[in-house]
């Protein structure tokens, strides 16, 4: 089931040419979930970001005719900004398309975090502070080669984003340190 509303969004990663081990970083296709924003991150505040990530059924014997999809586990998510904000979507060339994004000229990477699941969603959640004003972002594949998915295309799925500077995230999370037991007659 959908962790919040009834969308989500997707990111991929996949070997653009031949499959096996040792594909350099800069071979492989990336695809990344961007946007301006409304109010620009401000140049030495940290934020948080924080969202569902999911992973569906690993399937290792993946090829382009099943047509099966697979989510390898680990993977690592980046963020990434800019400070101008592009037309959207972007127009990039074959060969511009395939690398890390923090490769492109304009954008830079503000953080990552490496996630691990099964068939499941899981939080992930990247702590940055960015060095200068940042009025886009681009959530997907970190520059990390994840190299598990070196013979495979992979897909994930991403779901309720929180971008917001830290101090709002001070009461995010109330531990229960008891359990508490109501016993008598309700009034």
């Amino acid at each position: 089931p959908l962790p919040d509303g009834k969308g989500l969004v997707s990111i991929e990663q996949y070997n653009q040419y031949e499959a096996g081990a040792g594909i350099p970083e800069n071979k492989t296709k990336k695809v990344y979930i961007t946007s301006c924003l409304a109010n620009n991150l401000k140049a030495g505040t940290t934020y948080y970001f924080d969202f569902q990530f999911g992973f569906s059924l690993f399937n290792p014997n993946f090829n382009n005719v099943t047509g099966v999809w697979a989510s390898p586990s680990p993977f690592s998510v980046g963020i990434f900004g800019r400070k101008d904000c592009p037309s959207f979507p972007l127009n990039i060339t074959p060969d511009a398309s395939l690398g890390c994004l923090g490769d492109s000229p304009g954008w830079i990477s503000l953080g990552k975090t490496e996630l691990r699941g099964r068939n499941q969603w899981v939080e992930g959640f990247i702590e940055f502070t960015p060095s200068e004003n940042i009025s886009a972002v681009a959530i997907g594949p970190s520059c990390d080669y994840n190299a598990n998915i070196a013979d495979t295309f992979a897909l994930y799925y991403m779901d309720k984003f929180i971008l917001a500077p830290k101090k709002d995230f001070a009461f995010k999370t109330i531990s229960l340190l008891r359990k508490f037991c109501f016993t008598g007659t309700r009034v």
